[in-house]
């Protein structure tokens, strides 16, 4: 796992320094590999889909295994990750919305990405990806669950992504994405 932004428009390994707009912050990612890259699963983008959002550059800190940011509608963020599991906070600005857009068939490539998900519980989210490897020369398969600290409302979904609402008020967001490929229970259990 290796959380970071996606620069929007893809970049062939998700983040551009030089490039501001972002889609997005995935789990995983393989630069260097040739073609477009390998992963960009699982995007999570701290406003409602299609908005547009930038990282404010001067506030960016990195160290290895963490990173954070300011984002330009107010939000801030912290990242980190396990080798299997993602750790992202969302600390949202006073009186505004808590939304939090989750394209669970995200990738850099683009191509044939597939997912499934279910809504477990208003805090819990399980599911899988397919995703092409780099070249599209395979695929791989990931189950996923997707737990956040605060009770949350589905307000938009369809078959591939989701608009999770944490309501005005409350404590900064914790997101923790736990990944597997051996199957749905090895996820659950990180």
């Amino acid at each position: 796992v290796s959380v970071c932004p996606d620069s929007r428009p893809n970049q062939h390994g998700g983040y551009d320094f030089n490039v501001p707009e972002i889609s997005g912050i995935s789990i995983n990612r393989v630069s260097g590999v040739g073609c477009s890259g390998t992963g960009g699963n699982i995007s999570i983008l701290p406003a409602l889909p299609e908005t547009r959002v930038e990282i404010v550059k001067e506030t960016e800190k990195a160290y290895p295994g963490y990173y954070e940011t300011a984002f330009s509608n107010g939000v801030k963020g912290c990242f980190t990750a396990t080798k299997n599991m993602a750790v992202e906070q969302f600390r949202f600005p006073s009186g505004s919305e808590r939304i939090l857009s989750v394209d669970f068939a995200s990738s850099f490539d683009g191509r044939g990405t597939r997912s499934g998900f279910d809504v477990v519980d208003d805090s819990c989210i399980e599911g899988w990806v397919i995703s092409p490897t780099a070249c599209a020369r395979g695929r791989y398969k990931l189950y996923f669950t997707l737990r956040t600290s605060c009770s949350f409302e589905v307000t938009a979904a369809d078959n591939t992504s989701a608009v999770l609402d944490f309501g005005q008020h409350g404590k900064p967001v914790e997101v923790r994405i736990a990944i597997s490929p051996a199957g749905q229970a090895a996820a659950r259990s990180i």
